[in-house]
């Protein structure tokens, strides 16, 4: 596997592990209080470090690269951080032209066609957005 697929892979699993470390609901009471991991400001620090290594132009369209994109979506939720939803956008408006016209490009496999999972996640939350033919 050459140098910069393992990076964006240790890159991308850091990134999704950081994400699971935080609690998911308040305890009961206080003697129930179970410590949680704040690792928001980790997760930015990660993608940060991610994106000057692998800016969204030069990221291909395949499964391996929609995990770290998802890791970008959820940190975006998570963050409201404009920059990561931008990320992603830049991402698939640099593949767009490639799925219209004469001929367009086509999903292939399930790996090919994960790009869709983060086309359709943007346009629903963000109606304006216009991905489709990704979708």
């Amino acid at each position: 596997m050459p140098s910069r697929q393992r990076s964006l892979c240790g890159i991308a699993a850091s990134l999704i592990l950081a994400s699971l470390c935080t609690a998911c609901t308040e305890p009961a009471s206080e003697a129930e209080q179970i410590p949680t991991l704040q690792t928001l400001a980790l997760a930015a620090e990660i993608a940060q470090e991610g994106a000057v290594r692998i800016p969204p132009e030069t990221l291909a369209f395949d499964w391996m690269q929609t995990v770290w994109a998802y890791g970008i979506f959820r940190l975006h939720q998570a963050s409201q951080a404009e920059q990561w939803k931008q990320y992603n956008r830049d991402w698939l408006n640099h593949s767009l032209d490639d799925f219209t016209g004469d001929d367009p490009h086509r999903f292939h496999s399930s790996d090919s066609m994960s790009p869709a999972l983060i086309a359709a996640s943007l346009m629903a939350t963000d109606p304006t957005q216009d991905f489709s033919p990704i979708t």
